[in-house]
């Protein structure tokens, strides 16, 4: 007996896209359109290309590809042999994320435990961008912990990197997690004299308020205050053990200018 094997064959009958795609970056469009045969099954061997673009100046079509080459919408035909498609394909794409340089939260003096703050970001691009999925991401998750949204929570002393990603845009900022030192506040420094806070080396953030003109300086180094004022704000970083040194000018040695200072000092990482 002698039998006969008979092959059966598919034949290629429509390609499978979506009807409307939007793409929100300037890399290669993925359409994710594919061959099927009579019965609706995949066929893998067989290729699609893109062969023409309605708006070239949008999506351009080359070796078979699909790039995005400026916001606005396009109608792409899809080609497989003699069949096609079209698909219309609107480039949304996300020009920047916008943010702080620096965000810096504080635990004040005997503050303990978590600390939430918000990171606030923009999203830039055409209508719709803003509603995108967003990736929010810590270096250091035991320093600082990223939520959803931009909610970040301060957990220890120390710095982490944030990523916010959208679409194939990024963008990092720093966050400074930083501690208050015990304040002094009520300081009584006599005309012309001065007083001395010690500290470790490190960086610190120095704010004084006094109601008579001060200045301030750590000694042993050029990092001193701007100038003399009744409100002093600076950033010094010790490499060795120093003292801030607030002086009280006074009135050219003629008495009378007592000052009252509070001092802030917080340690940043």
């Amino acid at each position: 007996m002698i039998l006969t094997l008979l092959a059966c064959s598919s034949t290629p009958t429509s390609i499978d896209a979506p009807e409307a795609l939007t793409w929100t970056s300037s890399a290669r469009i993925d359409v994710g359109a594919s061959v099927l045969d009579e019965g609706g099954e995949v066929m893998p061997d067989e290729v699609v290309v893109a062969s023409s673009s309605s708006a070239p100046d949008v999506v351009q079509v080359g070796n078979g590809a699909l790039i995005c080459q400026r916001n606005g919408a396009s109608s792409v035909t899809l080609t497989s042999g003699a069949l096609e498609r079209t698909v219309q394909i609107q480039c949304a794409i996300v020009s920047a994320i916008t943010g702080p340089d620096l965000l810096r939260v504080v635990f004040e003096e005997g503050e303990t435990g978590e600390k939430a703050l918000r990171l606030q970001y923009a999203v830039e691009g055409p209508e719709g961008v803003e509603d995108l999925p967003v990736s929010i991401t810590s270096s250091a998750p035991t320093i600082l912990a990223a939520g959803d949204g931009g909610g970040l929570t301060a957990l220890d002393f120390g710095a982490a990197d944030v990523t916010i990603a959208v679409s194939d845009k990024t963008l990092v900022v720093p966050v400074e997690v930083a501690r208050e030192l015990p304040r002094h506040t009520g300081l009584v420094i006599g005309d012309g004299d001065g007083h001395g806070i010690s500290l470790e080396a490190g960086r610190y953030l120095v704010k004084l308020h006094s109601d008579q003109p001060i200045e301030a300086k750590f000694q042993g180094t050029d990092c001193e205050s701007d100038g003399e004022g009744t409100d002093l704000e600076f950033e010094c970083t010790l490499a060795a053990a120093s003292a801030l040194r607030i002086e009280n000018p006074g009135l050219l040695g003629m008495g009378g200018g007592k000052a009252t200072v509070n001092a802030r000092i917080v340690q940043l990482p």
